[in-house]
């Protein structure tokens, strides 16, 4: 074995005790070593062996010279190979060997092949008699004898190794055996008897000699390690012996030092027990004047001790007990968790000290917010901790300014309605959230949003109701708007949103078709059942604007835009609308001059009987006469009247001209005529349109009975009960109500039923496809026979043909107005009709009835 197999296994050894003991490692090391310092002596052995027996076979009759050269030359390479190897084992570190193990048995199994196969294939006949044979004879009888040799010389070289000489014998002989027995003769039977017998007895020996090799490696590398042990231990000692005199020496110069410095000590201490005193003294007269209360927590003794708690809570003297009683009884519940929390994490070490900021109970009943700082000053032999030392002071004040402070940064910030961002922090964010987009260059969605008809709402129905709106608004928006950067309320009823990292304008329609739709749902109020909806505007970064202004008015100029053109919608802003709103302002004080200098007409349109086929009513429309525009008609007009509150005034005069106006035909002796006036829906919610007919039907001196007012289904539902009420006030006077554009609001037969109707006028929209469409034939059918069947007419509007009259007359309808019978004249142009009545209408309907 070499020197560095040696000291690796005694090092081994010494680190796991012996090799009886704990690990084997080093033992089948040491073997695997021993027997790689035999194989080189086995390699030449075999080497020898092979040329020997090529050289014997020279001339041999059972083979061939080359098949006997391949196999010698190939058989001595393989032990170069094997040499190299074993070299190559031999230098490397314990590890490798050991996981090598199973080279050793394969290699070993390969060279009792290859002479297995020169017994077998050189040897097809055992000990010829022939006399001519007999010199083959002797060679295998030599033959056997090398075998026999290499045996032996295995059974030297794998002592060490066991499992190696195992699988070289038995490559070595079982073949042979095997194929004496395939051709059995009495002289091959004796050979295998003979080569069995050997084979166990060598088999014998090399387990006999494995086990000394193992017992005698074991007590070598039990004796290695009791050797280093024993050095280990006389350098360890010999260590410890210097260390010891190294100590005495620096003792007894440290004894020396420490009574000079006794002396010097105890001077020290008695002139700073004077002064710790003195500090006392002075730190109590601090603690008192500054409210601070001091706490010792004793933890074994369950005791704690409070001082100067009377300017804390009102407690004179003393308060003893445990911590966690007193916190049960003193500690506001809300803050006891966060105590407890506080104080265990210090006591586990997690924190370097106790602090926790809380309320305490007065003496008088009240809470004080006190800060309590505390560290453990004593610990057990565990380490568990014994005593916590602390101060208290009162921190109400601090917390009250505080709060004040957060009042003011909410307050400054968030709208106190609805909770949520107001116009100074909206402005903040999407000042933030440009900048943003220009450093990431992304795009920025900004929603700007206004409720429809909230201004008469809240008029008529009072601010709390209109507070009450805005916050379900606020509400609903948020539900819808969580994904957002900022929701906010920039003032009354407008709102804005900001949508930042936009991806395609079609995520703000979506958003946008999303707020229009909760908000068009019913607000409920108190009794009230209440409708809005809302107009939209959109502008996009940095498309619209890159700057916070611009874009902000965009948005604002496409919400206009949205509410001019009915409300409930959304638009997005484009160049247009620019211009478009100054001409809206333009037209807005052209309208509130026009009311004072009385620039508003009366149209009439007539309603036919179809009983009688003479006209018994119109409807009156009014008509813009503009200096300049010429004569505009209301879609110019109305939605910018009613944006702007001027609408009413305009109702009012509307009635009284119509009311004048028929009055005066009556007087003519033209008929006895009703006048139909449309009644938006904030005047009624204004709820003085009693005083608006009596002043009209007063002024004019008209008969109530030839008055009819029109209202949608829309504005009804705004306030059903208010609206019911004035309805049933005015129907009380003799004023005739009738249900406008029927079949395009709620057309619900609950409502019908619970207004005061006596007409319900078919929208044109039905009519314009009869004809074309069954099913709208269909429907104003049901709608007929439906108000028939509740006592009430039915005026069916936008006749433009003889198709849509001649459908009509099947159906039954009572009333018909359109352009086949006469556009909306003015009261000239009416009056003439009424005189020619009896000449042109009875033909339009007859030529009708026949074409049908």
């Amino acid at each position: 074995m070499t020197d560095r197999g040696t000291a690796d296994i005694a090092q081994t050894v010494a680190g796991n005790g012996t090799v009886q003991g704990r690990n084997a490692l080093p033992l089948q090391y040491a073997a695997l070593q021993q027997v790689f310092s035999q194989l080189p002596r086995f390699l030449v052995t075999t080497t020898v062996s092979i040329v020997a027996t090529v050289l014997l076979l020279q001339d041999w009759p059972y083979a061939s010279q080359n098949q006997i050269l391949i196999w010698g030359a190939s058989f001595f390479v393989f032990m170069m190979l094997r040499t190299a190897l074993v070299l190559w084992v031999r230098r490397q570190p314990l590890e490798t060997v050991l996981r090598l193990r199973w080279i050793l048995t394969v290699t070993a199994f390969i060279t009792g092949a290859f002479w297995a196969y020169a017994i077998i294939a050189f040897n097809p006949r055992l000990f010829p008699t022939n006399e001519l044979m007999i010199d083959i004879a002797h060679r295998q009888v030599l033959l056997s004898g090398l075998l026999a040799a290499q045996g032996i010389s295995a059974l030297a070289a794998y002592a060490g190794h066991l499992r190696a000489f195992v699988a070289f014998t038995t490559a070595l002989f079982l073949p042979g055996f095997v194929y004496l027995l395939l051709h059995p003769s009495s002289t091959a039977l004796t050979v295998v008897g003979i080569g069995v017998f050997w084979w166990f007895f060598l088999m014998l020996s090399a387990r006999f000699l494995n086990r000394m090799v193992n017992n005698s490696l074991r007590l070598r590398l039990d004796n290695e390690s009791l050797i280093h042990h024993l050095r280990d231990t006389q350098s360890r000692t010999l260590m410890m012996n210097q260390q010891l005199a190294t100590e005495v020496n620096t003792r007894t110069l440290a004894e020396t030092q420490l009574q000079k410095l006794n002396g010097e000590l105890e001077e020290r201490v008695r002139q700073r027990t004077i002064a710790l005193e003195e500090s006392q003294e002075g730190l109590t007269l601090a603690i008192e004047a500054a409210d601070i209360a001091l706490w010792d927590w004793q933890i074994r003794e369950r005791r704690m001790t409070h001082t100067n708690l009377e300017p804390l809570l009102g407690c004179a003297g003393q308060i003893q007990g445990d911590l966690p009683r007193q916190a049960r009884h003193h500690v506001h519940p809300d803050d006891l968790r966060t105590v407890k929390r506080a104080l265990i994490r210090h006591l586990r070490g997690l924190t370097p000290q106790y602090e926790a900021s809380y309320r305490l109970r007065h003496h008088l009943g009240h809470w004080v917010w006190v800060l309590d700082k505390g560290r453990v000053v004593t610990w057990d032999a565990a380490g568990k901790p014994l005593r916590v030392l602390g101060i208290r002071r009162d921190i109400s004040r601090e917390k009250e300014a505080e709060e004040t402070r957060k009042k003011v940064d909410y307050l400054a910030n968030y709208d106190r309605l609805t909770g949520l961002a107001n116009r100074r922090q909206f402005r903040n964010r999407l000042h933030t959230a440009i900048m943003q987009a220009r450093t990431d260059d992304t795009r920025l969605g900004l929603i700007h949003l206004n409720l429809d008809r909230f201004r008469q709402i809240n008029e008529s129905l009072g601010f709390e109701t209109g507070d009450a709106i805005l916050r379900e608004t606020g509400r609903r928006l948020t539900e819808i708007g969580g994904r957002l950067d900022t929701l906010a309320r920039l003032g009354g009823d407008e709102f804005a949103l900001i949508y930042s990292d936009l991806r395609d304008n079609s995520d703000l329609e979506r958003l946008s078709e999303e707020i229009i739709g909760v908000l068009h749902m019913p607000f409920r109020v108190e009794s009230h059942e209440l409708m809005l909806g809302a107009s939209v505007g959109i502008s996009v970064f940095p498309e619209h604007g890159r700057e916070l202004a611009i874009l902000v008015n965009h948005a604002d100029l496409a919400m206009q835009q949205a509410k001019r053109l009915g409300g409930n919608q959304w638009r997005f802003y484009t160049p247009e609308m620019r211009s478009a709103t100054l001409e809206q302002l333009n037209l807005e004080n052209s309208l509130r001059k026009a009311i004072f200098r009385d620039e508003f007409v009366v149209h009439y349109q007539p309603k036919v009987s179809l009983a009688t086929q003479r006209i018994v009513g119109m409807e009156a429309l009014v008509r813009w006469q503009h200096p300049t525009l010429g004569l505009l008609h209301p879609g110019k007009f109305i939605p910018l009247a009613e944006e702007t509150g001027l609408i009413a005034v305009i109702t009012e005069r509307v009635l009284q001209q119509a009311c004048r106006q028929t009055r005066q035909w009556r007087d003519e002796g033209l008929g006895e005529l009703s006048v139909a006036v449309n009644i938006p829906p904030q005047q009624l919610r204004r709820g003085d349109l009693l005083s608006v007919l009596h002043q009209a039907l007063d002024d004019s001196g008209l008969p109530a009975h030839q008055l009819e007012l029109e209202l949608t289904e829309s504005s009804l539902m705004d306030d059903p009960t208010l609206a019911n009420e004035l309805l049933l006030q005015a129907r009380a006077l003799g004023v005739t109500i009738a249900l406008d554009d029927f079949g395009t609001g709620y057309s619900s037969l609950s409502h019908l039923r619970s207004f005061p109707l006596d007409t319900l006028k078919i929208d044109q929209t039905f009519v314009r496809d009869l004809g074309d469409k069954d099913e709208d034939a269909a429907i104003i059918r049901a709608i007929i026979t439906m108000a028939h069947n509740l006592g009430m007419t039915v005026v069916a509007e936008g006749i433009e043909s003889g198709n849509h009259l001649a459908h009509l007359i099947r159906e039954r309808c009572d009333y018909v107005q359109g352009y086949y019978l006469s556009r909306p004249l003015a009261a000239d142009a009416m009056a003439q009709l009424l005189r020619t009545q009896s000449d042109t209408l009875p033909k339009l309907i007859a030529d009708a009835a026949t074409a049908w």
